[in-house]
């Protein structure tokens, strides 16, 4: 099971990635409308999972998760042109692994100067 789950988030994270390179070429204003579009479709797609029977609801989870998994892959690629990325990832990592967030004045420097 925890290759399953390995396997699954591997495959997210290079789906991501390819996503993310697709959505690179476009421009800015088209992005966020694509994220705005996404979302909104996302949420209605949501509320459809609280009605019919079993495989409905399932039909509709997949489609809320897809429509997400685009929608945050579209709003990290409008991110990742205007926001030190790099530095927010090793911010996220140090987060996550219960360290400090800084490991020095010039990295915070670095972060709020953006």
């Amino acid at each position: 099971m925890e290759d399953t789950a390995g396997i699954i988030i591997e495959q997210l994270a290079r789906w991501a990635d390819a996503m993310t390179r697709t959505l690179a070429a476009w421009d800015t204003g088209t992005l966020i409308v694509l994220a705005v579009t996404l979302t909104v479709l996302a949420g209605v797609t949501g509320r459809a999972t609280t009605g019919g029977g079993l495989i409905r609801q399932i039909l509709w989870i997949t489609v809320t998760a897809i429509l997400t998994l685009i929608a945050v892959a579209t709003v990290w690629t409008i991110a990742s042109r205007y926001l030190p990325i790099p530095e927010l990832e090793t911010l996220l990592r140090n987060l996550a692994g219960h360290q400090p967030l800084f490991r020095s004045l010039d990295t915070a420097a670095r972060i709020l100067r953006w």
